[in-house]
């Protein structure tokens, strides 16, 4: 998965707009988009207040091994299988596949 797409990914996780997002790090709503479709890359100092936000590590989304962080910690084997299968999705499947989850969630209930 790419930086834009994981970029993307997080903000709608958090519902924000671009331009939501854009105000939170002190960017253009522009540069957000050119960040999302792989255009452009930030820098350093931009990474770090994406990482802040969404409480994510910078290899994270540099699409590195985070081997040392909570994002591996304490993940079950499924879940981990959840998130290799997800991995190489589009956005629209994995809005469905997000809402396939509240269903379940809900049925549970």
């Amino acid at each position: 998965m790419s930086f834009g797409s994981k970029l993307k990914a997080l903000r709608l996780d958090h519902n924000m707009t671009q331009l939501e997002l854009a105000k939170k790090i002190n960017l253009s709503k522009a540069n957000v988009s050119k960040y999302e479709a792989d255009l452009v890359e930030p820098n350093l100092d931009t990474l770090a207040m994406i990482s802040g936000l969404f409480d994510v590590s910078i290899n994270y989304l540099l699409g590195l091994p985070d081997k040392d962080t909570h994002l591996q910690q304490g993940i079950s084997k499924p879940a981990q299988a959840i998130l290799d299968f997800s991995s190489d999705l589009s956005e629209d499947e994995l809005k469905k596949v997000k809402e396939y989850i509240d269903f379940l969630k809900t049925k549970r209930n």
